[in-house]
């Protein structure tokens, strides 16, 4: 079409799907469309096919304008990725449509006897042999007149159309049209509709009507991370995620459990495979990917990150580093694989040209990809984390500072978030830019019902736990524990005013012999396991921590060296029951409690968690605060000076890779809960190592960082 002013607009029958625009940096450098490439020679093939219909007729915005003012701009590198990338939606949004008439088909069948159906059959085949008495536009399968109920059944199986205006460079999508164009969260849009018999209405009366939409009436349990939407759709979620075993193990077994697996789990998104792929082919990026998915991929995710993160290929090659370092520690590795070294090959490589150009040096996604290589060698290489977040710094520094990023500060707050996390490993203090980031005070009110990533540094609605008291993973005697802990917490970072010296060390020492006096949930006959043991593994989980955590606080000596304080304990390998934990005065003590294999308490507390099953869960559900809290302590405690054995470093990377998991899901979901208790985790190891300073490191201030996080906090 040519315009007043000399251009010329092409339509172009393709469709407008929210998530268009990610595709247009991820395609691949040769098109995979023919006509794409030479839209000039071909853009007269289509015409017979739409040239009785108007734009006006297009209800289903199939249709695309490209104005330019030379007909030649219709070759543009842009304007081909446009049009391959709303080419590729339409496929798939065309894939999971019905077939135009077959819903009232089935009906008709099912209504119709044998021989009804039989003459329906005859009639509508003569019918459609006499060309001149059907109109060319009519559809048999498709009469004009139906009854009222079968068209409201038909209008039923068609999803609501969502109109997008977004395009590339425009601010920020909504909630809702972002949690519906992220690749990672589509999922079946049928739901069934919720019972409202006596029944379900009885299970959800714990819930407050603020997580009332988050919960199902099937399960009222407290949802703290949203996983992606399409993960309990897929086939395999069963037995890779919930049954323990891991989404490559499902892939393998996948034959004999009669289970079909997709050799692409992109393939519903990425049909034309036009996301960024690796120069290396024995990297598998579907099974990387899909893996990755599953363990690191929150809700949350989906809606600013995930876009960034398929722009480039060092963005979104880089998080298989991640993927890879879990992989190899989940399968009990104490250096990392081959083909993690292979990724990481991969992903600097690709950093290294992106750092040639200062335009792509300061963008996002090169700083993105960098946080992710900073998360990866939290657990493979410790000792080389500073030369990688001095160059971190430096990228943000010349970016314009924390506050220039983008992502509504989901970047600043996830590169704040790993350097606090390799700080506390380290147990030193980060650098000074990141320490600007701090918390939003007003994020979670006390009055709101909104679950909270609570544990002994993150309670902002103390004295009690709403989140971890209404959580069904949550026994009553850890509860208890967690709050002496946090009691304890606050006696030597905040003492009150109120206590004499004498006073607040004996009330310390008080705390410290209750959580020395409890017993272990590990006691003889051996009985079968059973799947209520893992209240009890994450009860003797969060007691092996409280040892060492309470050691060093009372104590004031590092986290590491509270640690070697710590007495053998009980083995959770070792041929012992692990008995339900119902009340604390149920167990005996310690001291006669009968004779257990006994190991160090980091080696101790490494069993209890692979027993409580966070290696292949969602990190204990509504207690991932605190099992993030656990990792932090067990990670410093294992990083001492002495700790360079194979068993020393496998416990380290054991803790860590955890840590970065939780921290990784938590970052997305609640940001301002993990980067406040990273902060007073921060305050903690500066007193457990004697620095007089700590008392200034408060968690709430004016800096930088309260502006980059207050933007785009849910409530």
């Amino acid at each position: 079409m040519s315009c007043s002013d000399g251009s010329v607009t092409q339509p172009i029958a393709t469709s407008t799907s929210p998530f268009a625009t990610m595709a247009l940096h991820s395609a691949p450098r040769q098109p995979h469309f023919v006509w794409a490439s030479d839209f000039g020679a071909n853009r007269y093939d289509s015409a017979p096919r739409d040239a009785s219909r108007s734009p006006s007729d297009d209800t289903n915005n199939s249709w695309r304008f490209v104005t330019v003012s030379r007909p030649e701009e219709f070759k543009d590198q842009s304007v081909m990725r446009s049009v391959r990338s709303h080419v590729m939606f339409d496929v798939v949004e065309k894939r999971k449509a019905p077939a135009p008439g077959s819903v009232f088909k089935a009906k008709v069948s099912k209504s119709l006897g044998t021989g009804q159906r039989a003459r329906a059959s005859s009639a509508s085949a003569s019918r459609s042999s006499a060309g001149s008495e059907v109109p060319p536009t009519s559809n048999p399968s498709n009469p004009a007149t139906i009854s009222n109920e079968q068209a409201l059944q038909i209008l039923r199986q068609y999803p609501k159309s969502k109109a997008s205006s977004s395009t590339e460079g425009s601010p920020p999508r909504s909630e809702t049209t972002a949690e519906a164009s992220s690749p990672e969260s589509i999922r079946v849009k049928t739901k069934k509709k919720p019972k409202h018999d006596r029944a379900s209405i009885a299970s959800r009366a714990s819930i407050t009507p603020s997580n009332a939409s988050n919960s199902t009436t099937e399960d009222a349990e407290v949802v703290l991370i949203e996983p992606p939407k399409d993960r309990k759709y897929n086939p395999l979620y069963a037995v890779s995620f919930k049954n323990g075993m891991g989404p490559l193990r499902a892939f393998a077994e996948a034959g004999a459990a009669s289970i079909a697996a997709p050799y692409n789990a992109f393939s519903a998104y990425d049909p034309f495979h036009m996301l960024p792929q690796p120069s290396n082919p024995q990297i598998n990026v579907e099974y990387l990917k899909y893996y990755c998915h599953h363990y690191f991929g929150t809700r949350h995710m989906c809606f600013n990150w995930l876009p960034q993160m398929i722009g480039t290929r060092e963005s979104f090659l880089s998080t298989l580093a991640i993927t890879t370092t879990h992989l190899d520690v989940m399968h009990g590795q104490v250096e990392p694989s081959p083909l993690t070294r292979l990724v990481y090959i991969e992903a600097v490589h690709l950093i290294h040209e992106a750092l040639t150009e200062r335009w792509r040096r300061v963008r996002d996604s090169t700083i993105m990809s960098v946080v992710h290589i900073v998360a990866g060698q939290i657990v493979n290489a410790p000792d080389e984390l500073a030369a990688h977040e001095l160059g971190l710094r430096l990228l943000i520094a010349e970016r314009g500072g924390l506050q220039a990023l983008g992502l509504r500060g989901e970047l600043a707050a996830l590169a704040a978030v790993m350097c606090f996390t390799a700080a506390i490993f380290r147990e030193t203090q980060p650098d000074a830019m990141f320490l600007a980031v701090q918390a939003n005070p007003d994020a979670y009110p006390a009055n709101s019902g909104r679950p909270i990533p609570e544990s002994p540094v993150f309670s902002p609605r103390a004295p009690r736990f709403p989140t971890l008291s209404r959580s069904k993973t949550c026994s009553a005697p850890t509860l208890a524990l967690l709050g002496r802990l946090r009691d304890l917490t606050d006696l030597c970072l905040d003492p009150p005013p109120i206590f004499t010296p004498a006073e607040l060390d004996a009330r310390k020492r008080e705390l410290l012999a209750f959580v020395l006096a409890l017993p272990s949930a590990y006691t003889p006959p051996a009985l079968p396991a059973r799947a209520a043991d893992k209240a009890a593994h994450r009860h003797e989980a969060v007691r092996l921590t409280a040892l060492v955590y309470a050691t060093a606080l009372v104590e004031r000596v590092p986290l590491s060296s509270a640690a070697t304080l710590i007495p053998p304990q009980p083995n959770a390998d070792a041929d012992a029951d692990i008995t339900a934990v119902a009340s604390a005065s149920a167990l005996f003590p310690a001291s006669t409690s009968p004779a257990a294999r006994t190991v160090p308490v980091l080696a101790a507390l490494r069993a209890a968690l692979a027993h409580s099953d966070c290696s292949y869960s969602d990190c204990w559900t509504d207690m991932t605060g605190v099992l993030h809290w656990a990792t932090l302590v067990a990670g410093a405690s294992a990083a001492g000076a002495g700790a360079r054995g194979a068993a020393e470093t496998g416990l380290r990377r054991y803790f860590c890779a955890l840590n970065v998991r939780a921290a990784i899901v938590l970052a997305f979901e609640h940001r301002e809960a993990v980067v406040a208790a990273l902060r007073r985790v921060l305050r903690v190891v500066a007193f457990c190592a004697g620095d007089a300073g700590e008392m200034g490191m408060e968690m709430v201030g004016s800096g930088v960082g309260v502006g980059v996080l207050v933007e785009g906090v849910d409530e």
